[in-house]
Formats: structure tokens, C-alpha cells, sequence
């Protein structure tokens, strides 16, 4: 069975997490997070970027491919109990 990853990434700095995501190929994603985007992530990473910062980037958990909908919107529900100030644009769960 595929998996599929939950990850997040946090400021290198005070280790606070940002974003969580899910994607079945971590290394092409965290280098995806990179590239210039209009949104609230893209602006925060981008604002680390001109710092000469990158945001960190871990694996969380891995879960089946077939239930990583469930699984992202639990990650983003727990880390948004936890207190931390999420820049996801949704709940997730979309694809």
C-alpha cells in the first residue's frame, strides 16, 4: 500500500510551526515551498528566504495513502489546539 506523509514546516528560529501539509514525495515538496507564491505561507516563507532562512521541514507521521484526507485535517486540528498560528488557507483534506 502507498503512503502518504503529514509534514510541517516551522520557523528555523523558534522552532513555531506554520504549516502542515501532506505529499507522498517529501523532498520535491519541501523544495516546492521555495519557489515564489502569493499566499499566506508563500509570503512568510518567502519573508525567511530574503533572511537567508529556509523554513524547517518535518515528517510528522505516515498514514495510507488512501486516508491522508483525514489524517491532514486531524495534524492541522491537534497543532491548532497545541496553539500554534497556522498559515494554511483551509482545514484540509482538499485536493
Amino acid at each position: 500500500m502507498n503512503q502518504a506523509f503529514i509534514y510541517t514546516l516551522s520557523n528555523p528560529i523558534t522552532n513555531a510551526i506554520r504549516y502542515v501539509g501532506v505529499t507522498r514525495f517529501p523532498e520535491a515538496r519541501e523544495k516546492s515551498h521555495l519557489r515564489l507564491v502569493n499566499t499566506k505561507k508563500g509570503r512568510w516563507v518567502q519573508s525567511l528566504l530574503t533572511k537567508g532562512l529556509r523554513p524547517s521541514f518535518d515528517v510528522i507521521d505516515s498514514v495510507p495513502e488512501d486516508e491522508w484526507q483525514f489524517w491532514e485535517q486531524h495534524w492541522i486540528q491537534v497543532i491548532k489546539g497545541w496553539g500554534f498560528d497556522l498559515s494554511n488557507g483551509d482545514n484540509g483534506g482538499l485536493n
